[in-house]
Order: structure tokens, then C-alpha cells, then sequence
């Protein structure tokens, strides 16, 4: 004689409350993080490590207004770009440590193979972050503050 053993009310809820724990975790992974600023928001993705600072948006063919690509600096620093194999023009937001837009500059497309022919740009001063959106992209008419979202959770708070 086999004996079927029912779950219990409270191995069912914990069986649940994992299933929301995972589903949430997933979600939070997968879904697109946001830039926004002064409302307008950009859905991005992070260059947060050096090989992905350094391989950037080269070789992108388009890049829809409202999307871009958020760089996060380990700390501070003095920050330049260039836009070797780099195929559309993009816009480039400089972020301060306090969140600040502290510049913001149109970069071409560099047509040379040679890369030390292509021109820099260069932060205005310290940035913890930089924002490359298309040139295309309606910018707000004055650049303030900067809220990050990513997944379910803020990475750069409003609140400071």
C-alpha cells in the first residue's frame, strides 16, 4: 500500500514565496536599466567594467533616441572619449559624483583606421559617470540631475 503525503499549508506558502523571490530576482536581471534625466528617460546599457568601457557602441549601425549606454567610472576621474570604429554620432552627458550633468558634447563618427587621428572629448571636469545617447535624441532643454534604475532597484538615487 503507497501512502500519498499532502504538502502543508506552510510548505505550500514557502514553495510560493521562493517562486516570487526567483521571479523577482529575474526580473530585476532582465530588465532594461533606465536612465533618466530632468524626466526624460533612456533605456541603457552599463559599461561598468574596462572591456566593456572600452568596446563602448563601436561597430553599432543605430541607436533609437531614447536608448544609449550608461559608463560608470570606479571612482572620479578626468574622462575622455574618442569614437574610433564608432559608426553613428552620438551625444555624450557628463555626470558628476553628485549626479550633476556637468557637460554635454556631439562626438562624430572617426573615419580613420589609425585611431590616434581620431579626435578626444573630454569631461569639463570629474565624472563618476558618462551617458552616450544618440545625436538625434531631444535633450532636455537644461541638463540637472540624473536618476539611475536598474531592474527593481535604484543604483543612483534622487535622494542623495
Amino acid at each position: 500500500m503507497a501512502y500519498r503525503i499532502a504538502p502543508s499549508r506552510p510548505a505550500i506558502t514557502v514553495i510560493f514565496v521562493v517562486s516570487l523571490m526567483i521571479a523577482s530576482i529575474a526580473l530585476a536581471h532582465t530588465a532594461h536599466p533606465l536612465a533618466c534625466v530632468d524626466g526624460i528617460c533612456y533605456r541603457i546599457m552599463i559599461a561598468d567594467t574596462p572591456e566593456t568601457r572600452a568596446r563602448g557602441l563601436k561597430y553599432v549601425e543605430n541607436l533609437p533616441d531614447r536608448e544609449g549606454m550608461l559608463f560608470v567610472f570606479d571612482s572620479p576621474i578626468r574622462a575622455y572619449f574618442w569614437m574610433h570604429h564608432t559608426r553613428i554620432p552620438l551625444r555624450i552627458v557628463w555626470i558628476d559624483a553628485d549626479r550633476r550633468v556637468v557637460g554635454s558634447q556631439i562626438m562624430t563618427p572617426c573615419i580613420f583606421d589609425d585611431s590616434d587621428k581620431c579626435l578626444r572629448y573630454q569631461a569639463p571636469s570629474s565624472v563618476l559617470f558618462a551617458l552616450e545617447i544618440s545625436v538625434d535624441a531631444e535633450p532636455p532643454a537644461i541638463w540637472s540631475l540624473v536618476a539611475i534604475h536598474w531592474g527593481l532597484t535604484d543604483i543612483i538615487s534622487l535622494d542623495g
